[in-house]
């Protein structure tokens, strides 16, 4: 039926049975999911366009400039990466590459938007194209002002309900000016991902609602997190106390970095019964 409706009738019996074929290799009269993704898939991958890293980092690069030299190549499908750190981008020219991630213009794997001016509006429409992006799997966002409401509505694409679409397995958050409300969303979004390995939240003001809820995404059992970077932030007793607690029955964590918080005796000791 679907073959007829895009070819309008045009095409005879013996080629119908050719392709209905193709889709069936093994002859058993049924379309399988398994075979159709299969030569779906073979299809795809022979079609793969060759993509490059784009490199525009310390171009003193504005929204202006961007929309005018990288969008245009972004649109097409061009870049495999896309460098942009050091420039002074703002939320205009986020929300401009939002547009080409959430439109599947663009197959990225690594963005990085670090040491720009992009705040909490930029974030959130990078949040909402991630959330039915499949192809970005770095993310790099250090020294933004994103604040709290940026960070967490960044991050709400990774939450269980998007897990299955999201492919961040790098997140890079440092100094972006996060308060402890906010660390404790994006805490919550990171429960249940399966996706994530890599998370960098260091030079923010987390505090222990923050650490409270990292431990809760930890003790997941779905958790694939193996490091975590909270130093220089304000976790203390407390909130270390669930961290080490939660790291005890954790199988993929090998580094978690807790230098410059104000753990105390308390901290120290629940690392130590781990």
């Amino acid at each position: 039926v679907v073959i007829n409706d895009i070819l309008q009738g045009d095409i005879t019996e013996e080629e119908m049975v050719a392709v209905i074929e193709l889709f069936d290799p093994n002859n058993d009269g049924d379309v399988q999911y398994s075979e159709f993704r299969d030569l779906f898939y073979s299809i795809s991958v022979d079609q793969e366009k060759e993509r490059n890293p784009a490199k525009f980092s310390n171009q003193d690069m504005d929204d202006t400039k961007l929309e005018a030299e990288v969008i245009p190549h972004l649109m097409r499908d061009e870049y495999s990466e896309l460098r942009l750190s050091h420039n002074r981008l703002t939320d205009e020219g986020a929300e401009e590459i939002s547009g080409a991630l959430s439109d599947d213009k663009a197959h990225l794997q690594i963005l990085d938007l670090r040491f720009n001016e992009i705040g909490a509006e930029g974030a959130i429409h990078l949040g909402n194209a991630l959330g039915s992006n499949v192809y970005v799997t770095e993310l790099y966002f250090s020294y933004n002002p994103l604040g709290g409401r940026g960070a967490s509505s960044l991050c709400a694409s990774l939450a269980p309900t998007n897990a299955g679409f999201s492919s961040v397995c790098v997140l890079d958050l440092r100094h972006c000016g996060i308060d402890d409300d906010g660390g404790e969303s994006m805490g919550r979004s990171f429960k249940g991902n399966t996706a994530l390995k890599e998370i960098s939240l260091c030079g923010n003001m987390l505090g222990d609602k923050t650490a409270a809820a990292m431990a809760e995404a930890l003790q997941n059992e779905r958790c694939m997190i193996h490091s975590l970077n909270l130093s220089n932030n304000k976790i203390g007793g407390r909130g270390s106390k669930h961290i080490g607690h939660s790291i005890r029955s954790n199988v993929e964590l090998k580094a978690i970095i807790l230098s410059g918080n104000p753990i105390g005796d308390l901290g120290v000791s629940s690392f130590a019964e781990r």
